[in-house]
């Protein structure tokens, strides 16, 4: 397989940036109801992950009691959700941006009907939320707001009044919805929590005090990044992250979930609540993996992930589809932004020099890189709504010292082609996405960086349009937190089979600044490299495909190859004109 060199001509730590991308455009509360078959309000009650056999997909089948039917025709008092991503055993996979439900969730889904295989499960009555994320309306129990990616309600009554309007017909609250819960509701205060500042996802901790939490756990929450944040989207840690619990003093792992805001406290009884007066600073997530060990359908551990080196030069190889490679504004901007990574960290990616007639994304060993336009039959690809999803794919393994280590072991990268994107050097128009800004958030995902909730940083959680979605650069706080996972993943012990990913040096010189003219002959012989041409050759040098420099001469017309191995090399000649002339060989 032929690689393609990936450096920039210019190395640089990133600037301040207006916002980021969380991959999703505004799908309407009116759509969502024509395109749904059925409506309805209901909770999670049990969670389990399967191999989707016809699509070679890890997914999560999530139960739903249904409380009360909206729309559509159903009589049964269960149905099963299904939702992309999930853990079997070693193997996880996850896809941002998808929906994750929790157990004890409990809103209004709109739902299509869904067929599918899935190994070891025999039921009936499967859905899928249209459009995914924002096709579940999550009741907030505890402040009685409900809230999707786009829309937030004040409470239950407003929006079933704008979902009468928009069915034309009556709806009623039912028991089950908590409107009544603001009243039943004791609010207090934390006192106090060290640290105030920390970074998400890294096993770093804090401790919570305060008066009366109860010496039974109840729960720990904290703003979901995934989700902007804000005490309508507050998100619960596992049990297994709170590490000690009394009716005082709280100490709890930060979660990667965790975005910069409050911090609240729900005892046992699920009646009295502790919120921080403070905000708790988030400066940047590592994403984390959940294994279930004994695959029996509940979590056993949460690890840090690793990267490493999975094609056999140090890293990462990416490979575009022959769609994508025939765009070649595209080409360009992706690799741009591919290109600010390795000289932002050093992470060791490379880019196939051809392309895959490949154009399904799965757990196959290529990390794909393509466009897909949403339709019916590719829901399971991208969703009406989402400008592009990334599904990470995850393996792990227990030591025999019982350490538990996981590692990322494929990307798959899928662009919406709908889109007005915008592919230029320059600023996109008002109307535009900005395709380079897009895929640089993507590729953070890539290098093991979660959502944050901050505007001034590459990884926030938003998406916007026009000029502000020009985030082609990282910022500090994001380049530290890469570069902590980046370290990290070097550390500590590895799953056989797997070894430690290797740095990549950012050098002067880039690919794309190199033109292939006929206008020199290169030979071999005696364990030296040799060039012939019609103007005068100022410099020779040889790279690695890594970019690394191996043997350099100024005024020279031949090089000695004799120290090197065997292996695949590109010869850069640099004539009295300053043209950078390349020739790829081998050895």
């Amino acid at each position: 397989m032929k690689i393609k060199i990936v450096v920039l001509i210019t190395c640089f730590v990133a600037l301040f940036q207006i916002q980021g991308q969380q991959m999703l455009y505004k799908i309407s509360i009116e759509e969502q109801i024509k395109e749904s078959s059925l409506v309805i309000e209901g909770k999670v009650i049990e969670k389990r992950s399967y191999l989707n056999e016809q699509t070679n997909h890890i997914c999560t089948l999530n139960k739903i009691e249904v409380l009360q039917k909206i729309s559509g025709e159903f009589k049964e008092d269960y149905l099963y959700v299904i939702s992309k991503g999930g853990t079997v055993g070693f193997n996880t996979e996850k896809v941002t941006p998808s929906l994750q439900l929790k157990k004890g969730s409990v809103g209004v889904f709109f739902l299509q009907s869904y067929k599918s295989k899935l190994k070891g499960f025999f039921g009936d009555n499967i859905y899928k939320v249209y459009s995914d994320i924002q096709g579940f309306y999550k009741y907030e129990t505890l402040s009685n707001k409900v809230v999707s990616p786009f829309f937030s309600f004040e409470n239950t009554e407003d929006f079933y009044e704008v979902l009468s309007n928009l069915m034309q017909k009556p709806l009623q609250l039912q028991n089950s919805t908590p409107q009544k819960a603001k009243k039943s509701l004791s609010a207090k205060v934390i006192n106090s929590f060290t640290p105030t500042t920390v970074r998400a996802g890294t096993g770093e901790t804090i401790v919570i005090n305060g008066a009366d939490f109860g010496d039974a756990i109840g729960s720990v929450d904290f703003e979901d990044a995934d989700q902007g944040g804000g005490l309508a989207n507050l998100r619960s840690v596992d049990n297994f992250s709170i590490l000690s619990w009394s009716d005082s003093v709280i100490e709890v792992r930060v979660p990667s979930f965790a975005g910069t805001g409050k911090i609240r406290v729900v005892d046992q009884s699920g009646v009295n609540q502790f919120v921080s007066t403070n905000n708790l600073t988030v400066l940047s997530s590592e994403s984390n993996i959940t294994f279930d060990i004994d695959n029996n359908g509940e979590f056993d551990t949460t690890v840090r992930i690793k990267l490493v080196n999975t094609n056999g030069v140090g890293g990462y190889t990416w490979t575009y589809n022959n769609e994508f490679k025939a765009n070649s504004k595209a080409v360009v901007a992706f690799e741009k932004s591919v290109n600010n990574w390795i000289c932002a960290t050093g992470i060791n990616w490379t880019i196939d020099e051809g392309s895959s007639s490949l154009n399904v994304a799965t757990d196959d060993g290529v990390n794909l890189v393509r466009f897909v336009s949403p339709t019916a039959s590719n829901s399971d690809e991208i969703e009406p709504g989402t400008l592009g999803v990334t599904i990470s794919y995850f393996e792990g393994c227990e030591l025999r010292s019982g350490e538990v280590v996981g590692y990322l072991s494929e990307v798959d990268m899928t662009f919406n082609s709908r889109p007005n994107w915008n592919f230029e050097e320059g600023l996109p128009s008002g109307a535009q996405v900005d395709f380079q800004g897009t895929a640089t958030h993507e590729l953070g995902h890539a290098h093991s960086m979660g959502h944050v909730i901050d505007e001034g940083q590459l990884m926030h959680f938003n998406t916007f349009f026009g000029e502000n979605s020009a985030t082609r650069n990282i910022d500090s706080n994001t380049l530290q937190g890469a570069k902590q996972n980046f370290e990290f993943s070097k550390t500590g012990n590895f799953c056989r089979g797997t070894s430690v990913i290797k740095s990549k040096t950012c050098d002067s010189l880039s690919i794309n600044t190199f033109v292939e003219r006929p206008k020199f002959i290169v030979f071999q012989e005696n364990n030296s490299i040799k060039v012939s041409s019609l103007s005068v050759v100022s410099r020779l040098s040889i790279f690695d495909l890594n970019g690394r420099l191996l043997v350099d001469a100024v005024d020279e017309s031949e090089l000695s190859t004799a120290l090197l191995p065997h292996a695949a090399y590109v010869l850069v000649i640099e004539d009295s004109n300053g043209d950078l002339l390349y020739r790829k060989f081998s050895l």
